[in-house]
């Protein structure tokens, strides 16, 4: 491939942590040498159904573990590709169908912001519309059949208009929080509530772009076996230049749109 086209990458496909299967990533990381592009891994939160609390727990556990894993064979400068990533990993062991409810919207939410964090180059989530297994659960993001979206779809809608520029956050109990800067300036914060109450934090953004309003806009389920997300309805903030009040539902995802007001 390189020889026909030289801008061609080629990436090697590994495990995290590398040192599992007998040092077999250790092995391709060191045959591969300064010929890698990107290394590949896979990562499933769990090889059968979680309970709720596993299931939202478990990002802020597993991908800053495995990032710093193969990050630390890898060096600072070859990317890291996770090409299948999903809450359950065999669909045998996912007999509550886990995967078709809100508790894996939140999973995969919070999972694209840590690898967001962590600086993962690529994420490809399994899959687009999988169909219905024999255990009936589906890794898909939309029902074969009909393209309704699963929860999980929910998250992919929230993170798909982010910006380019990863902005610091500090994560406070339940509520995990992603800014992102826009290269106009303007600020999408994915805000995923992971507990069984709402929150209510004050809010106040300092900008060099000088006054910041927008707008929130939110899914959330009533329970985490839930087959639906329910949207509120969107909510105009004022400017956030001074102590603002928002509220965040039980098991949501939020995204906030700021720019200066119009």
């Amino acid at each position: 491939m390189i020889a026909v086209d030289p801008d061609v990458q080629v990436g090697a496909v590994g495990v995290a942590p590398p040192s599992e299967w007998g040092g077999f990533g250790e092995e391709v990381i060191a045959a591969s040498g300064d010929d890698l592009d990107f290394y590949v891994v896979h990562g499933y939160g769990f090889d059968r159904s979680p309970s709720g609390d596993e299931a939202l727990r478990r990002p802020a556990e597993l991908w800053p573990r495995l990032i710093a894993s193969v990050r630390g064979e890898l060096g600072p400068d070859v990317p890291i590709a996770v090409t299948e990533y999903n809450l359950v990993a065999f669909e045998g062991g996912d007999t509550e169908q886990s995967m078709t409810t809100a508790q894996n919207a939140l999973f995969i939410a919070d999972t694209i912001g840590q690898f967001a964090v962590g600086g993962v180059a690529i994420g490809n989530q399994w899959n687009l519309a999988n169909g219905r297994t024999n255990s009936g659960t589906d890794y898909g993001l939309v029902d074969a059949e009909t393209y309704d979206p699963y929860p999980q779809g929910e998250a992919m809608r929230a993170w798909s208009a982010v910006g380019s520029d990863l902005l610091p956050a500090t994560v406070d109990g339940d509520l995990h929080v992603y800014p992102t800067r826009h290269d106009d300036g303007r600020l999408t914060v994915i805000v995923i509530n992971l507990g069984d109450e709402a929150v209510t934090p004050t809010l106040q953004i300092v900008s060099d772009a000088g006054s910041l309003g927008g707008t929130l806009d939110t899914v959330s389920a009533d329970e985490l076996d839930a087959t639906e997300l329910t949207p509120s309805e969107s909510v105009e903030l004022p400017v956030l230049d001074t102590p603002t009040t928002v509220s965040f539902p039980a098991w949501s995802i939020s995204r906030l749109e700021l720019g200066p007001p119009t």
